[in-house]
């Protein structure tokens, strides 16, 4: 269990670190389309003058999303071992699927408030600027 925990917990601190830039990019934008219609003038310019504003709103991702992994990986593999199956050749698609939503549905527990926490840290980082 240790193993799935800590494969699923660096796979999604990994995944952050990758692409939490091209995320706050993408939020910025879209919030950048919202104050446009208010009349605000868009300037991309001085939006990521530094390194680190890219890295905004990070911390929160990385320490939910590392939890989200291990919670689907050690999920899913029990869930596969409940129903009679090795994880490492599962016998039918059923039991691939069924193990898959239980992992989906344990992970939505950890997801809706770190993608809440995220969204507003890197909106909060627009206005700060």
């Amino acid at each position: 269990m240790s193993a799935d925990f800590f494969a699923g917990y660096l796979s999604g601190a990994a995944g952050i670190v990758i692409g939490n830039p091209l995320d706050l990019i993408k939020t910025r934008l879209q919030a950048g389309s919202a104050a446009e219609q208010l009349g605000a003038p868009r300037a991309y310019g001085n939006q990521f003058e530094r390194a680190s504003t890219l890295l905004r709103g990070v911390t929160a991702p990385i320490l939910g999303y590392g939890a989200l992994n291990a919670i689907l990986f050690v999920t899913y593999n029990r869930s596969l071992l409940l129903l009679g199956d090795e994880p490492t050749a599962p016998s039918n698609a059923w039991k691939i699927w069924f193990s898959g939503a239980t992992g989906g549905l344990a992970t939505f527990v950890v997801s809706a408030p770190t993608e809440l926490v995220k969204c507003r840290a890197q909106f909060l980082g627009l206005r700060a600027e």
